[in-house]
């Protein structure tokens, strides 16, 4: 009997142990593969614009502010889907809605691959911006449904990596894939990978942990839904990305215009997108030992950003622009995951609808931000729409404290 006693009370102890350990990371890492690669296929079409930019323009008839108008429609699109989005996110299984995503990120692409005008191309950049609303509020669920909050910093953090991978990715190797075979090709070839990781994530993702929704929601009627500290953060998030999005929209065209050097401006691209990867992935982790500084360390980026701005506002020697580039880049641009996962942690029950507040504020200051920056750029010059950027985001960094102390009470995520 005292041995039997025994078995029993080690045997629960031996299933949990490295191996249900193991289990549960192994699980915990493919939902965050899934989620960045379906992440990733919803942004491809809006940065193979800008990659492809001198083949898609002249085939296409395209002056440069009508390439800016079909951009400025795919994050106006992602905006306008955000919120409804989020609201019917609740009630559909994650994994069906970023198979969805990827199936129509790669209905978009084969669209834009086969578009005789201008026209149709632009309905593929509608699309294409509806399919990134779906894929990047689903990763979200996704990944708030089986990650528990003390790792979701970090699994967070490669989620919203894919952004500047994405940017990188097109910047780096797609032209020369358009030099060989062609843009159309290209966006077709994209397309394919697209059906892929849309046919993979319906057939390979696992389900949703059961009994996570019910006790989420529980969590969500306990502490309540407020807007108000929702509206006030994608403000702040309108803001910052308002002008990021301006900052790499123009940054190679501010490098020329001071180095005449367009080796050092491509360069300087591919050194900035690693910053923001690094930053925002080092970020999250961070977030998982420290979850509450997540106000303060967003609020000290975008500050440090601002005065990197400032920098590039006056810069024109090489180290000097290249360390700049790394601060703006990073702590200008790292910040959109912090405050994401700030965010599902305190309404764990609805992770789209919180985010899609925040998402909702980012891509409408995508859409504002690089015409703003061009309009400055061409009636003051590069100087004062720099300086003008460093003040947008370090009011945004201020905005993000002011915030979180009027709304203490309400950002405590543990």
């Amino acid at each position: 009997m005292l041995l039997s006693d025994r078995s029993e009370t080690h045997r629960p102890v031996t299933r949990a142990g490295p191996t249900a350990v193991t289990s549960v990371a192994v699980g915990s890492l493919g939902r965050i593969v899934t989620a960045t690669a379906v992440s990733v296929t919803g942004l491809a079409p809006v940065f193979l614009v800008g990659a492809l930019s001198v083949f898609v323009r002249p085939d296409l008839g395209l002056t440069t502010a009508g390439l800016g108008i079909l951009v400025s429609l795919y994050w106006a699109a992602s905006a306008v889907a955000a919120m409804p989005v989020g609201a019917r996110l609740r009630r559909v299984d994650s994994r069906r809605a970023l198979a969805l995503a990827a199936g129509l990120a790669a209905l978009a692409l084969a669209l834009m691959a086969v578009a005789p005008t201008a026209w149709v191309f632009g309905l593929g950049m509608v699309l294409s911006g509806a399919a990134g609303a779906v894929g990047q509020l689903a990763a979200a669920q996704f990944l708030a449904d089986a990650i528990e909050p003390d790792r979701q910093g970090l699994a967070f953090g490669v989620k919203q990596a894919a952004t500047p991978a994405a940017m990188l990715l097109a910047g780096a190797a797609v032209p020369v894939a358009a030099v060989i075979v062609g843009w159309r090709y290209t966006y077709l070839a994209v397309a394919l990978g697209a059906a892929a990781v849309s046919v993979s994530v319906s057939v390979v993702a696992r389900r949703r942990r059961a009994g996570k929704s019910d006790r989420s929601s529980s969590q969500v009627r306990a502490r309540g839904f407020r807007r108000a500290p929702l509206v006030a953060l994608s403000i702040a998030a309108a803001c910052g990305a308002a002008v990021a999005t301006g900052m790499a929209a123009f940054l190679v065209e501010l490098v020329v215009a001071r180095t005449a050097d367009t080796m050092l401006a491509g360069g300087l691209v591919v050194v900035g997108a690693l910053a923001s990867i690094v930053l925002r992935i080092a970020g999250g982790g961070f977030l998982d030992r420290r979850p509450g500084a997540a106000m303060p360390l967003t609020a000290g980026l975008m500050v440090v950003g601002g005065l990197a701005l400032f920098g590039l506002s006056v810069a024109s020697t090489p180290a000097v622009l290249v360390v700049l580039v790394v601060l703006a880049y990073g702590a200008g641009w790292g910040w959109p995951g912090l405050l994401i996962v700030t965010v599902v942690r305190r309404h764990p029950g609805a992770p789209a609808k919180s985010s899609s507040y925040l998402q909702a504020g980012s891509w409408v200051g995508g859409v504002v931000g690089p015409m703003t920056m061009g309009v400055l750029i061409g009636q003051l010059g590069h100087t004062p729409a720099w300086i003008a950027g460093a003040v947008v985001l370090m009011g945004a960094g201020i905005g993000v404290l002011v915030s979180a102390r009027m709304n203490k009470a309400h950002w405590v995520t543990y």
